[in-house]
């Protein structure tokens, strides 16, 4: 049966084929999970990379779809990696094809589960040496900005032909002379399924990088301490100043309270200089470590862009759980030090406050109010045709 190809970035269907027509690059990486290709992009901007080429398994379900694929993008690459949640069962056909075509145009396979846990069937298919699989592999379950910068890195000494020399990878940072670069290795051809490059890798300089399980976070500075938070919140200094002739930062200057236009936010009002009211009006930010791993940000950068432009000073707080014993004082110590007059929580699951003691309960001395934020995995089309709403 002949299929066609739906337009690229339409919604799949059962049955119906997506071309996503996407240009030839010179890596390639696949994922389920868009926390992580949108993680690779962020590496991707900082690093000016423009050879990446990013692509959603899910979209890939159809045959025809993994057909055009290959051809139109895959064919072109220098490196090929996928991460796959459940295996290669979950996505048979890819995996199959991918394998065969990167054999026969000799194109390195990297193919990582998507979880912590090593797949020894993935890693028999893949062709580059255990100890670079590997290495990957902990540089995907680390996450985070640094170590997707690692990973951009690693994608291009991979990529690097045969014939090449590979350059030695070092911690960020560290700088070494050419005399201290490692001696070429010579890979083998890829023949078949689990070929190999000899010798022991090439990312040998690679180390993940470890994420806190809690901090502070500002779009300005990245994770961050309390003093990098207050040096923000300085009208002299944050984000909120005005620049003024001369290059002089003034605080924010609001005019006096008066009603809003319809649809629009009240601001809130200062006195004036020395007053109660100068005082920064703290709004602490609960959201999840998971959305620094995944560079899913954007949502809490414009969250925060708003609230400065308000007067508020946001105080963003990175938690891997509310319900974490670590995290809980950690969050008590921060709403102490900026005493807040609401605070945002992102966090997605119900504490029931009510029935925690004082230690277990991250909002013990506090009596501001917290607003709830729900953050919703469909599209805008698809909640306003649901009767239910958000799911």
């Amino acid at each position: 049966m002949h299929l066609l190809s739906a337009q690229a970035g339409a919604i799949q269907q059962e049955g119906e084929a997506i071309d996503l027509a996407q240009s030839p690059g010179d890596y390639v990486f696949a994922s389920s999970a868009d926390s992580e290709l949108a993680m690779l992009a962020g590496a991707a901007d900082r690093a000016g990379e423009d050879g990446l080429r990013l692509a959603n398994t899910l979209r890939l379900s159809n045959n025809l779809s993994v057909d055009l694929w290959l051809e139109q993008t895959v064919a072109h690459a220098k490196l090929v990696v996928l991460r796959l949640i459940g295996g290669a069962a979950y996505f048979q056909y890819g995996v199959d094809d991918l394998t065969a075509l990167c054999v026969n145009r000799k194109i390195p396979l990297v193919l990582l589960p998507g979880d912590a846990n090593p797949d020894p069937i993935l890693q028999s298919r893949s062709t580059i040496p255990p100890d670079d699989w590997s290495t990957l592999h902990r540089l995907f379950i680390a996450g985070g900005p640094d170590n997707a910068d690692a990973i951009l890195s690693a994608f291009r000494e991979l990529a690097i032909p045969s014939s090449g020399a590979p350059r030695h990878l070092l911690p960020r940072g560290e700088k070494r002379s050419l005399a201290a670069v490692v001696t070429p290795i010579s890979p083998s051809p890829l023949v078949g399924e689990g070929a190999r490059r000899a010798g022991e890798g090439v990312l040998l300089g690679l180390r993940p990088q470890p994420f806190p399980r809690f901090g502070l976070w500002h779009p300005a500075s990245g994770v961050t301490d309390e003093a990098g938070l207050r040096a923000l919140h300085t009208p002299s200094s944050g984000p909120m100043g005005q620049l003024l002739p001369g290059g002089e930062k003034s605080g924010p200057v609001q005019a006096p309270y008066s009603s809003p236009p319809r649809g629009e936010v009240a601001r809130p009002s200062r006195v004036g200089e020395g007053g109660a009211e100068d005082k920064p009006r703290h709004i602490p930010i609960l959201f999840y470590r998971a959305a620094l791993e995944g560079a899913g940000t954007a949502t809490l950068e414009a969250l925060i862009a708003e609230l400065e432009a308000r007067g508020l000073a946001p105080v963003p707080i990175v938690v891997s759980s509310l319900k974490e014993a670590a995290c809980i004082p950690f969050v008590q110590q921060v709403l102490a030090a900026f005493p807040p007059a609401a605070i945002f929580n992102l966090t997605a699951f119900a504490l029931g406050v009510s029935d925690l003691d004082e230690k277990s309960n991250p909002f013990a001395g506090t009596d501001a109010p917290v607003i709830q934020l729900i953050q919703s995995g469909r599209s805008e089309s698809q909640w306003a045709a649901d009767p239910q709403g958000l799911s």
